[in-house]
């Protein structure tokens, strides 16, 4: 996991070390998976600066399409999205919203 997680760092130019992460893991999504699609993954970083960091490198140099291809270049092009951790029902509604868009 971690391995995927410095993938996607080394693509927005961000350092990611393992003394940065607290923890890591993957999600199982609230419906069934449909076949092929990849897991969430999950990472708790130390601290609050740490995190903020990242999505601030994040937003700025991941602004183009990030995709399952540039971690694997096997598996399916699945798009790559970063969000800060969300209640069940904001998942949910963000879900809707973005399956509507």
């Amino acid at each position: 996991m971690m391995e995927v997680f410095k993938k996607i760092g080394h693509e927005v130019n961000f350092a990611v070390s393992e003394s940065k992460i607290q923890a890591i893991h993957r999600v199982a999504e609230f419906s069934i998976q449909v076949r092929g699609t990849p897991m969430n993954i999950t990472v708790k970083f130390i601290n609050s600066s740490v995190r903020s960091a990242f999505l601030t490198v994040f937003l700025r140099n991941g602004r183009r399409k990030l995709t399952t291809k540039l971690i694997n270049p096997i598996a399916e092009a699945c798009g790559i999205y970063v969000n800060e951790h969300i209640s069940p029902y904001y998942k949910i509604l963000h879900k809707k919203t973005k399956d509507c868009c």
